[in-house]
């Protein structure tokens, strides 16, 4: 960082979860890439997925943070919006394709808790950034309306959790999933069960609350006995 004056450098890390090890981010396959504007920034966050916008694996310049809001409140992607905030203060970024950290994912933790007030407050911070950045870099608009669509599935799952439906951020997400959902399906970086998952919570979304719930019950049963299961892998959708 010193020797590069740069104002961020990341790395990759691996989820860990029971046995099952999987990388946070795609691999680029270079020893680094620069990013000299925040421009490139998102576009390797949300067309690319080779960064993640969250601070963990990540050295930041101190000054970064003066005046940046935490987002006190939201119970998703609090992070990721203090994040765009502080990569869009940066001016020189350089991402790491090596693996320096392995995140265990522990059962109650607030990624993986029932439904909250906090859920419906991520929800409407991920549908102002997507509007924000999508204006900024209209032509990044589907990319990034298939990143926001798709860590807002995270209050889904926390519905599923302790079944605190909240019908009015649902319909909501289930709008954004509708009017979009061509885009969303064409989106190569969009893993396969999150494109289920949406065509399951437009279909019948209560029938998807409650089929997480009942695999939620088994995982904390046995989590590392159910991660390895197809069809448990296909309703698990992490916090972005």
């Amino acid at each position: 960082m010193r020797e590069g004056s740069f104002d961020i450098v990341t790395c990759n890390y691996e989820n860990v979860l029971g046995s099952v090890r999987s990388d946070s981010c795609a691999r680029f396959g270079r020893n680094h890439v620069d990013c000299a504007s925040f421009g490139d920034v998102v576009r390797m966050a949300v067309r690319d997925r080779s960064l993640l916008l969250g601070p963990v694996c990540k050295l930041f310049r101190k000054d970064l943070f003066d005046g940046v809001d935490f987002y006190d409140g939201a119970a998703i992607g609090e992070d990721y919006c203090m994040c765009v905030e502080v990569f869009r203060k940066a001016s020189r970024v350089r991402c790491l394709d090596v693996v320096l950290y392995s995140r265990f994912i522990q059962e109650g933790s607030v990624s993986h808790s029932g439904y909250t007030a906090g859920h419906a407050a991520g929800v409407r911070n991920y549908r102002r950034m997507n509007e924000e950045l999508s204006g900024e870099f209209p032509e990044l608009e589907p990319y990034i309306t298939g990143y926001h669509v798709q860590y807002e599935l995270a209050a889904v799952t926390a519905m599923g959790r302790n079944l605190a439906v909240d019908r009015g951020v649902l319909s909501v997400i289930r709008s954004d999933i509708g009017r979009n959902l061509c885009t969303l399906l064409g989106i190569g970086q969009i893993p396969p069960a999150f494109k289920v998952s949406m065509l399951l919570i437009l279909a019948s979304p209560m029938l998807f609350i409650r089929l997480f719930h009942a695999f939620y019950l088994m995982e904390r049963l046995s989590m590392e006995r159910l991660s390895s299961l197809p069809l448990a892998s296909l309703l698990f959708v992490r916090k972005g």
